[in-house]
C-alpha cells in the first residue's frame, strides 16, 4: 500500500484531506510545526504518522518523504495583514525553491 505526505495537515484544508485520507484506509504520514494545534484532528491524530519539522526546511522534508509515493501540499502561511505582504513573498518564494 502507498504511503502519503500531507503538508498543513493541522490546518484548515489539511485536516479534512487527512480525514478522507484515513477514512479511505490510506497509510498517511503529515510534517507539523511542534507549535502546531492538533485541535482539528484529534479524534484522527492516532491513525497518522506525525512528524514535526517545517516545510522550510530541506532536512525535514527529506525525513518526512522517506518511503513516500504521493504528496499533498496544504502547508500556507495565511494573512490578511498588509504589513505581513514581505514576509508573506518570502514565504512563498521559499516554498517554490524547497518543492
Amino acid at each position: 500500500m502507498s504511503k502519503i505526505l500531507v503538508t498543513g495537515g493541522t490546518g484548515f484544508l489539511g485536516s479534512y484531506l487527512l480525514r478522507y485520507l484515513v477514512q479511505a484506509g490510506k497509510t498517511v504520514r503529515a510534517i507539523k510545526r511542534p507549535t502546531s494545534s492538533m485541535n482539528l484532528v484529534q479524534d484522527i491524530a492516532d491513525k497518522i504518522e506525525w512528524l514535526e519539522g517545517d516545510v522550510l526546511d530541506v532536512f525535514s522534508l527529506d525525513a518526512a518523504m522517506q518511503g513516500i509515493e504521493q504528496i499533498y501540499h496544504c502547508a500556507a502561511m495565511v494573512s490578511f495583514d498588509p504589513r505581513e505582504a514581505e514576509m508573506m513573498k518570502k514565504s512563498m518564494s521559499m516554498e517554490r525553491k524547497t518543492l
